[in-house]
């Protein structure tokens, strides 16, 4: 009997053993992929983030102090703070709203929740270009549905005073879906019954909503907080890229966008590397925040 025991167990670790390789396999093509277009790309732009460019070839952090007593730099921070700040917290704002109106019975219900999932679901490329052309100055319908309101002089929303609000509109536009189905989620967790005993305790709509939704969305807040800013800080180049090119005079220059015209309208591939690795460690920051706090909500 235990010699049967002993050879069973034999074979199976033996099994074991060769599907370790088999495993193995069946990860190398993505793992080949990843190295391809991801590692190997990576390793460059840290290698010239540091690359002497005279001549010498020797390490250096000369790039990553031009890049840094650039004005520009200085600029493209707070413009990130600004743009990053403002989307997720119009996100947060029409993603509750819509969530609650999603949330109640009404007829249509499934055709109302597919129809604002369509801003999500759209290209960025399809998204910029459809907003620009619609609050283009001369010929946007936007403008054209505001003279017939008697708005004759409609100002340039891709001016200096407001370009950032238009393209954190468009923005927020793309992105609220997100934040609508992460709080649309959250509330079917809360209990039916606080809704029920609030209303028997005389509680109001905006009361049940202050006392009851808001607690039990508390941990959906949080991680769809961090979620979000880690998401827009890191593609905040498509839309203004797209409708006012970091315009005018800076004034919509993210982090991201000023990485791209300084290696691609400059072609400073060297500062772009050192820009794109700063960029990367503010990300590698917030993605670690991000993990842990989504790790401690289990």
């Amino acid at each position: 009997m235990r010699t049967l025991e002993s050879t069973t167990t034999t074979t199976v670790s033996t099994r074991r053993r060769h599907r370790v390789p088999t495993s193995w396999l069946f990860l190398m093509p993505t793992m080949a992929v990843m190295t391809l277009l991801f590692f190997w790309p990576l390793w460059q732009a840290a290698s010239m983030s540091v690359t002497d460019t005279t001549g010498a070839g020797s390490l250096t952090l000369d790039h990553y102090r031009r890049v840094l007593d650039d004005p520009r730099f200085g600029n493209s921070i707070w413009v990130s703070v600004r743009y990053t700040a403002g989307v997720v917290a119009g996100s947060l704002g029409v993603g509750i709203a819509v969530a609650l109106l999603l949330d109640r019975a009404m007829a249509g219900r499934a055709v109302l929740r597919a129809l604002f999932i369509m801003p999500w679901a759209m290209p960025f490329v399809a998204t910029a270009l459809i907003w620009r052309w619609m609050l283009d100055s001369q010929y946007g319908i936007v403008t054209y549905l505001l003279g017939l309101l008697g708005f004759d002089d409609v100002p340039n929303a891709f001016n200096s005073e407001l370009a950032l609000m238009t393209v954190s509109t468009i923005e927020i536009w793309k992105t609220f879906p997100l934040a609508a189905i992460m709080f649309l989620a959250g509330m079917q967790t809360v209990p039916r019954e606080q809704y029920e005993a609030a209303a028997l305790d005389g509680a109001g709509a905006w009361r049940r909503f202050r006392y009851v939704t808001v607690p039990g969305l508390r941990h959906t807040t949080r991680v769809l907080t961090l979620l979000l800013t880690l998401w827009v800080f890191g593609r905040a180049f498509m839309v203004i890229f797209l409708t006012t090119g970091g315009g005018p005079a800076g004034n919509t220059e993210t982090m991201v966008l000023l990485t791209y015209l300084q290696g691609f309208g400059q072609f400073d591939l060297n500062g772009a590397a050192a820009l794109g690795m700063i960029v990367l460690a503010i990300a590698s920051v917030l993605t670690v925040i991000y993990l842990r706090m989504a790790r401690d909500e289990k």
